[in-house]
This record gives C-alpha cells, structure tokens and sequence, in this order.
C-alpha cells in the first residue's frame, strides 16, 4: 500500500564513544531517558514508529505536528544535564507501507539527510518545509542543494532552527490526544501525586482517568 508520510529520522551524536568508554550499562540508561523524552515530545499523530539502538524514526501524516515534535524533542534533551546532543533529518514523500514497514525513497533520503546534520542541528527537505503552513512557527535558513550518495538527485536543504515563534517556553502536550497546549492555565488540570496533568478537554481527562489511575 502506497501512503504519504512526514518522517524523522534522530539519533544521539557521541553514542557509540559514549559506549565504548562508559560502558553498556551508561548507554542503556541514556537511551531509556531518551525514549522517555521521545514520548514526551510527540505532537498531533507523530507516533515512535521505530527505534535501532540509539536511533528513532517518527512519523507523522503532518509536518507541522512532526515540526513540532522535533524542536521539543531537540529542546528537551538541551536541557538535560550530562546527555548526548541529537542530531536529525526531516523529509515529506510517498512511501510503501507493508505490515509495519515503510520502504521507498523516501526512507533512503531521510537517513541521508540526518547523516548530514552537524551534533544539535536538525535539518529538512524542502519537500517537508512546503508542506507547513504558510503562516508556520518555525524558523528556518537555506543550507543549498546537497548530492547525497546514491541519490539520483540533489536535495534542497533547510536547518529547523530550535526556536518557535510566538510561542512561549511555557507548553504542555496533551497526554491522551497529544495536543499542543500553549496556555497550560487555561487547560484542564489533574494533579495527581503532586503533578500537575494538563488536558485539552475534561474528555482526555476522564479518559486518562480511566485508563491510568483506576
């Protein structure tokens, strides 16, 4: 079956030298907090479709939500203390979906992208920056066209700056429906065991309710 997706592709720069010098034992728990910050960080319908190691692929059928994704995902892990910076590519393309498996050039061209971004940089395809809106949050710079190994053409290439416009540092994410939350004092609130939960209806409320805590 033939299906559009926005894709990301991340992983955490240093992974293997942190591995080789600290052992297995360090690297496990990091990429156990890394997973951790993946899931806080996902927006609309980006789901963790996979994870190699210390590599996850998202996707997304919106880049403004995979967009999102990617610049809390970025900025959660800046803000922890004594963690690898990640580095990642953004595309948007048709791909062939079999089971759970995505296959096409699609694919291929995301992975080339993510191995040219530099530790903490996150870049995307023009395919992926067209398909925001025109009124986008995002901040961007053109880094030019790009030949990659073994692909037939060069990629048009953007850096997806860490920084949203008009929106404040103070940002919650829905835990049941994944909603982008910009002012979390006028959201649904549950405090349970001294948290704070933030909601965008009572509906996701009563739902988490439901499902986690009775």
């Amino acid at each position: 079956m033939e299906t559009t997706i926005a894709i990301m592709m991340a992983d955490l720069s240093g992974y293997t030298a942190l591995t080789e010098i600290h052992g297995g034992e360090k690297a496990a728990d990091m990429v156990q907090r890394y997973l951790q910050l993946v899931n806080e960080s996902l927006v609309g319908d980006s789901r963790l479709h996979e994870r190699v190691g210390d590599q996850v692929v998202i996707v997304s059928s919106s880049a403004e939500q995979l967009a999102y994704t990617a610049t809390f995902l970025f900025e959660k892990v800046h803000e922890q203390e004594s963690f690898l910076a990640l580095h990642a590519g953004l595309h948007y393309g048709q791909v062939v979906q079999k089971d759970n498996a995505y296959f096409g050039s699609t694919i291929n061209t995301a992975a080339r992208i993510m191995s040219a971004a530099e530790k903490g940089k996150i870049l995307c395809s023009k395919e992926f920056l067209e398909q925001l809106p025109v009124n986008h949050a995002f901040v961007t710079s053109s880094k030019g066209l790009h030949q990659f190994k073994n692909l037939l053409h060069p990629v048009d290439l953007y850096e997806l700056h860490c920084c949203i416009k008009n929106i404040s540092k103070t940002y919650v994410i829905d835990p049941v429906c994944h909603m982008l939350i910009t002012a979390p004092g006028k959201a649904v609130q549950l405090i349970h065991q001294d948290n704070t939960l933030y909601f965008c209806s009572a509906k996701c409320r009563d739902m988490y309710i439901a499902h986690h805590l009775s």
